[in-house]
């Protein structure tokens, strides 16, 4: 590893820092050290990155806002690629809106707000960037990421670029391979008044305030929406959880589906809440609960 830090110090296009804490990159606030953090200035600069550690045969992952992920309190051993300075645009190309995967989701909808673009809407209070968010296909009220987007330009792990119109989403996940790296997404939009866009996104902004936590760091929904039946949220509130606490997590009193990390909690705490939820869920339900959160061990 030392010896490919100093190879990316050589680098004019990125720049690099070595032994964060996770939890200092996630909204969880949980997670140990991460080896080496590199940002690409450029698109550019992410090839020259991904040409490196194809050569060096170092295996990397792909970080945006750290929104949906639960990290090991001893970190992880890859190598770590954030692109909220690289890939962070928006550029009209009517009828498409072309969208670097390292621009924030608030971004995106405070501009289609502006632009009088619907059909995001739903996404609003969504903390993750555009990348992680097709990477999960996010979605809520109805809406999913997925149902307006064109095309993807991704990156390979030896750096070929490729354009995609044919996508296949589903429920929480989106068309990514193993150790891709989306650059660009086209999304094709509606035309709508701005006024409307506005009251119908703080509608919907509102609704999210009063229905989930606020105030403590969390990952979101812990668990997918199970395909046949209640919500998950109703069948772990059931299940006798929600204000249940282990060390310094806690399943959030007003929506079950999230933990809450009181300031101390560490990924022991989280996973053994994970455990017992699963366990009781399915032995009150028969249902096995699949896991929306990322883990990262």
């Amino acid at each position: 590893m030392k010896a490919l830090i100093e190879e990316m110090k050589k680098k004019r296009m990125v720049e690099i820092e070595e032994g964060l804490l996770m939890k200092k990159l996630t909204s969880f606030r949980i997670g140990g050290p991460v080896p080496l953090l590199i940002r690409p200035y450029s698109e550019e600069g992410l090839l020259e990155i991904l040409e490196v550690l194809n050569h060096w045969g170092v295996p990397f992952r792909v970080i945006g806002k750290g929104t949906n992920l639960l990290v090991d309190d001893c970190g992880i051993k890859e190598v770590l690629i954030d692109l909220k300075k690289a890939s962070n645009f928006i550029r009209s190309e009517d009828p498409i809106l072309a969208v670097g995967s390292g621009t924030s989701l608030e971004h995106l909808l405070s501009f289609c707000e502006s632009k009088g673009l619907s059909g995001l809407e739903g996404l609003c209070g969504i903390p993750g960037s555009v990348g992680g968010a097709i990477k999960g296909n996010a979605g809520a009220w109805g809406y999913e990421i997925g149902d307006r987007i064109k095309y993807l330009i991704v990156y390979t792990p030896q750096g070929k670029r490729e354009k995609r119109e044919s996508l296949a989403f589903s429920y929480r996940r989106g068309p990514l391979r193993e150790n891709e790296v989306i650059w660009e997404v086209g999304f094709e939009l509606l035309e709508g008044d701005p006024k409307e866009i506005r009251e119908k996104t703080r509608s919907l902004r509102l609704k999210r305030m009063k229905t989930q936590p606020i105030g403590f760091p969390s990952a979101g929904c812990i668990f997918k929406n199970p395909p046949n039946g209640p919500p998950a949220g109703y069948l772990i509130d059931k299940a006798g959880f929600k204000g249940k606490r282990r060390g310094g997590a806690i399943v959030s009193p007003l929506h079950a589906n999230f933990i809450l990390n009181l300031g101390d909690a560490t990924f022991s705490d989280v996973m053994g809440l994970i455990e017992e939820i699963r366990e009781g869920v399915f032995k009150l339900f028969n249902v096995e609960l699949e896991l929306e959160v990322e883990i990262w061990s």
